[in-house]
């Protein structure tokens, strides 16, 4: 701890953080309760790392008020590191030296022979509270759960039925009748949703997140799961599996996976093909069970880039599709009736912008109806800093006409017809 009150007091540097302060008492603050539940080893790793990055703050930091209000809150929670790592190396007392005297030895005496003992069934097994965190990489697994509270549910996503009902089937009914799915009944250990950017791959998870009854939902991604010290990737992922496993049915959702599960070759790295082979092996390996009801979860945007053996393991491949004049024409909706800008957009001008938007995301439409309802305030020029709310005029179907010149579709026709040929070959279609 000396040694990180010396660099404080050297001079500043010149680069500057401003995330650092945040994750700072991000790291502070869960060292608190973990020193508060005296889970001390725990809570003497989050002060410490909570502290390097208030430290590094403080060398980058010139404004001389701002220092000592750094070096005070270091110097407070140095003290509390301090009286952690002193209660962490404290052993159990031993009592068997406070100065009792020998007993005098036992007089025999006659005893009838003892009855026999009743058969009693025995004691139901003790559980281990769900919130005890006994290493490090659970604490940080813990992190990634999601609040299944989520405002996002099955009526929030407009179009890709099959992708919702295949969602259905795999997680929401089993968990709601698990004596139904057994045998050749039973979900699917794994489900990839792969498609075009924008088209609401992440938007799925978060309704399954919120409609299923999962006692877990774990939000996984390549940030959580790598580490830059050689072995803990691998912990990382045992760890998350572990805790699947002790809080099932739950659900583990990865977005991006291409990033961490790509096809292996000889060009990896020794560390990167370790944590792909232990992701593999906690997926569906010797050491699980069918019975365990673990659902993997994955997006993409990239399917042909991901390896054969996560392929196996995740029997369900649906193709999320962009979406059709029907789903475009529920976007623009909601987009438009949400009531915070004025518009005057008639259902045939709308019509009219569907029918414009061929080829068009979820993502996409978003951006056009954003860009849109900027054109009234371009029209103002400076005297936008003086005018009332009120006189704004509303949005007009030439605004869209204008936006439609600048915002343009992020997948083009040989990116779709590659999806199309892939789900042909591995897959189905979402929609």
């Amino acid at each position: 701890m000396s040694s990180l009150l010396a660099r404080m007091r050297s001079k500043p540097k010149q680069s500057a953080d401003n995330g650092q302060v945040e994750a700072a008492v991000a790291k502070l603050k869960d060292a608190r309760r973990f020193d508060d539940s005296k889970q001390y080893s725990t809570a003497v790793m989050l002060y410490e790392e909570g502290l390097r990055l208030l430290i590094e703050r403080h060398q980058s930091e010139s404004d001389e008020p701002k220092r000592a209000v750094i070096l005070k809150t270091v110097e407070e929670y140095m003290a509390r590191a301090e009286r952690c790592k002193q209660l962490a190396q404290v052993k159990p007392p031993d009592h068997s030296n406070y100065g009792a005297k020998p007993r005098p030895p036992k007089v025999p005496v006659r005893r009838t022979p003892p009855k026999a003992p009743r058969r009693r069934s025995p004691p139901p097994p003790v559980q281990a509270p769900e919130n005890i965190v006994r290493d490090p990489f659970e604490a940080r697994v813990l992190q990634e759960m999601l609040d299944g509270s989520s405002a996002v549910q099955w009526k929030d996503v407009a179009g890709l039925e099959a992708a919702k009902r295949t969602l259905k089937e795999a997680v929401v009914l089993p968990n709601l009748r698990p004596d139904l799915y057994r045998g050749l009944r039973a979900p699917p250990r794994g489900v990839l949703l792969f498609g075009p950017p924008g088209t609401g791959k992440t938007f799925l998870a978060k309704a399954v997140a919120t409609e299923s009854n999962a006692k877990s939902f774990f939000a996984a991604s390549a940030a959580s799961l790598t580490s830059k010290y050689v072995g803990e990737s691998e912990k990382m992922v045992r760890a998350l599996f572990r805790i699947a496993r002790e809080r099932q049915p739950s659900v583990i959702f990865l977005d991006e996976v291409d990033s961490l599960l790509s096809a292996r070759g000889d060009g990896d790295q020794e560390s990167s093909r370790r944590m792909k082979t232990e992701f593999l092996v906690q997926l569906d390996g010797a050491g699980t069970s069918r019975e365990d009801r673990i659902l993997f979860m994955a997006a993409t945007n990239r399917p042909w880039d991901l390896d054969d053996a996560l392929l196996r393991r995740v029997p369900r491949r649906v193709l999320i599709p962009l979406p059709d004049a029907t789903a475009r024409r529920v976007i623009l909706d909601g987009l438009l009736d949400r009531g915070d800008v004025a518009q005057k957009i008639s259902a045939s001008d709308r019509a009219a912008i569907v029918n414009a938007t061929e080829n068009f995301s979820a993502s996409d439409l978003r951006l056009l109806a954003e860009d849109a309802v900027q054109e009234p305030l371009r029209e103002l020029g400076e005297r936008i800093a003086s005018i009332n709310i009120k006189d704004v005029r509303p949005c007009k179907k030439t605004d869209f006409a204008k936006a439609l010149r600048v915002i343009k579709p992020s997948a083009d026709a040989s990116l779709l017809q590659r999806y199309d040929e892939w789900a042909q070959k591995f897959g189905t279609r979402g929609n």
